[in-house]
This record gives structure tokens, sequence and C-alpha cells, in this order.
């Protein structure tokens, strides 16, 4: 019977949804979960065994950067003996990229914390990325996993028609730009989420403040009321524009609950929208008022059923052949 080990091995207690729906994928086809709840967890003796086994590797990367942000040689060589363990006990290490370089990368250190990524990827079986249009040698695309669709009443009051954005408050997501960049004469934008930066949430915060029609509500919203407030929706917007990203999990956050989506300058977005127009919108510099989705609700439910029968009508990961 084949097994697999699942990198972050506690993603089972911080209730990722990324990570569960992953991992539901990988037993689906059959693997058993043989994740240690820590490195001394290996036995020895598994190493003969290592046929059987395969690895997943998430975020192995942000051991890369300390938290201001700066290469860190200690963090780099605990991520290189992590996936040389990996390829000790597993015939097939996936590593999954899901960023170029981690998001707090401070600029002057993202080349170098961009190329030794290379290296840990060069230490793979395969490198499974989430964006078809990226083709690089020994990558292997993978559609990022979607979301369970719930909806629970949220304590917001919002009226009329309105644009929205929720999630983190952070400085890579561009959401002052995007405020700033706010047409007057548009449908209000509605800004929800939080962030361990103050100064950067203070700086959104008084962005808004200067339009009339952006409103920020700095409140942590549970699936069930994002998943509310965004099918309320005109379109959910996605402003990230960093080089640091290649996709982002909100977009599959919409995506899950069939709303139009757009995004600002970012490839993956660009991308989607020269093959599903009806769902995916791309804007490059000045927001145009108003902005024109251009399809009634039957296009984008037609355009989003072939989305799916594109990506998701049977198990993603049959692609790897494990």
């Amino acid at each position: 019977m084949k097994k697999f080990i699942y990198y972050p091995f506690k993603f089972r207690s911080f209730e990722n949804p990324y990570c569960s729906n992953f991992v539901s994928w990988i037993e689906d086809l059959g693997l058993i979960d043989i994740t240690p709840e820590r490195v001394r967890g290996f036995n020895v003796k598994n190493i003969f065994k290592r046929n059987e086994t395969c690895a997943f590797v998430n975020w192995l990367d942000n051991e890369l950067v300390s938290k201001k942000g700066e290469i860190t040689l200690k963090g780099f060589v605990k991520a290189l003996l992590m996936m040389i363990l990996f390829r000790l006990f597993c015939k097939k290490v996936f590593f999954v990229k899901h960023n170029n370089y981690p998001h707090s990368t401070k600029l002057n250190h993202a080349g170098i914390v961009k190329f030794l990524v290379s290296v840990l990827e060069r230490l793979a079986t395969k490198v499974i990325i989430h964006d078809e249009s990226i083709k690089k040698k020994n990558y292997v695309f993978v559609p990022h996993p979607l979301y369970s669709e719930c909806y629970d009443e949220i304590d917001v009051n919002i009226v009329g028609d309105y644009f929205s954005y929720f999630g983190r408050i952070d400085a890579y997501k561009s959401i002052v730009e995007l405020v700033n960049k706010w047409p007057d004469s548009e449908s209000p934008l509605y800004i929800i989420g939080t962030g361990k930066d103050k100064k950067y949430v203070n700086k959104v915060k008084e962005a808004a403040r200067n339009k009339l029609n952006v409103f920020f509500v700095n409140k942590r919203l549970s699936d069930g009321e994002a998943g509310n407030f965004i099918k309320s929706s005109k379109a959910l917007i996605i402003p990230n524009q960093g080089l640091d990203m290649i996709v982002s999990g909100v977009v599959y956050f919409g995506i899950t609950y069939k709303v139009p989506i757009i995004g600002f300058d970012l490839e993956h977005i660009k991308y989607l929208s020269d093959k599903f127009p009806a769902i995916f919108y791309s804007i490059d510099g000045k927001i145009e008022s108003p902005i024109l989705l251009g399809h009634e609700n039957e296009g984008i439910k037609k355009c989003y059923e072939e989305f799916y029968k594109r990506y998701y009508s049977s198990n993603p990961l049959k692609v790897l052949g494990l």
C-alpha cells in the first residue's frame, strides 16, 4: 500500500482548508497518511520502504527569511536538510511552489532568496505549480484546491450594489493602491479584513477615509461570513501586484462561490481572463468607471461550468501518476 507524508507536519491542527482539501485528494487516490508529528518521528527502518512513500512539501521556503524579511543562513540550512530528509525517506518528493519567494522578503534580498528557492526545487522529484501558464522543466500543473461553500450572516451594514475585497490586510496585497485608484463615480468598494502590521492597517483606514465610496471594516470574517459577503457583491477584487506571488488563494475562494473576479496586473488572472472571459477580468493601470463586467448571470454560470469541467471533473492529482 502506498503512503504519503505531508509538510507542514502539523497541518491537521491548524485547520487550513487548503491543506485539508489537498490531502483529501491524496487520500482519494488510495494513499495512506504516515505524516509524523515532528522530524523525530521519522523511523530509520522506513528508509528501506521508501519506494512505497511520497512527500508533499509546502511553504518550506518560508524558512529562508527571518521575521525582518532578510535571508537567514540557519533557515536555508534547515530547509536544505529537510529536503534531503524527504529524499532519503521517499521515492517521490513534490515541492509545492506557492510563491516565487516569501511575501515578507525585503526587495533587496528577493533575488538571492528566489535563487535559494530554486535550489530547494532541484532536490524535488517534481515541482507542483498552481498556475497553468508557467511552463518549466520538472514543473507539473495542479489546480489550486477549492473551498467548502457555506454562508453565515455578516454583521456589517451594506446597502445596494458593491464590489468586495476580503482577507489579510498586508502591504504585498497593494490595498492602499487599490483604494487610491478607486473611481469616485463607481459603485462602493467594501474592504473587510485584519492585519498584523498596524501601520499598514492604519494606512488603509486613512486612504478609505479620503474616499466617499470606499469602506474599510477592520474585522476577521469566518468562511461563512466571507462567502455571504462576496456572493452578494458585483465582483471580488484581487489587488495583488507583487512579483512574489504566483496565485492568490482568495481567487479560488471566489471561484468556489462562482462570482466574477477582477485582478490588477496579476499574470495568473491575465491568463485566466483569456480562457474564461465571463469570469475573470484583468485591469492594468487606471480603473475606468464604470467597470463593465459585460456578462449576464447565465453567461457567468455557463463559463463556470466549463471551468469546473476543465480543472475539477476528476481528481487533479492523477496527473502525478501516484
